[in-house]
């Protein structure tokens, strides 16, 4: 019955995700960046990401929603570049601890980047096509 104990808090342990809010300054056309963090389970079939557009003047945020192995608790190294229409978005997700669960979680990150001149009509994060609109929520 104890071991039953000491691995049910391990999984959970795996399972949770933490939140940063550690908010960073980026480069070229990368404003800003913050690591928001782990929603929980990821429970949609699809496994393409989401990115939801906001324009506020010369600066664009982009919400990006996605999946990956659950036990990550910070974004580092962000980037933004733009080839041709397509927003190519980048971050590596870290962990604190070698523990890893082999379960999908929802990660988010934020980008502001300078609004570019040419319409932006695609999004790429992390390599992946993902799907894009402009003020709709996330499920």
């Amino acid at each position: 019955m104890r071991r039953t104990g000491v691995v049910l808090a391990v999984v959970m342990r795996l399972t949770a995700c933490s939140k940063s809010g550690d908010v960073s300054n980026g480069e070229g056309m990368l404003r800003e960046f913050k690591y928001v963090g782990c929603e929980g389970d990821w429970e949609d079939e699809s496994f393409a990401p989401e990115v939801l557009r906001k324009q506020e003047d010369a600066v664009t945020t982009y919400l990006v929603r996605h999946a990956d192995t659950c036990g990550y608790d910070m974004g580092m190294d962000p980037g933004a570049t733009l080839r041709g229409e397509t927003l190519k978005l980048s971050y590596r997700l870290e962990a604190s601890s070698e523990e890893m669960a082999a379960c999908y979680c929802e990660y988010r990150a934020r980008f502001k980047i300078a609004t570019p001149g040419t319409p932006v009509r695609t999004v790429e994060v992390n390599g992946d096509e993902a799907k894009l609109s402009d003020g709709e929520a996330f499920r």
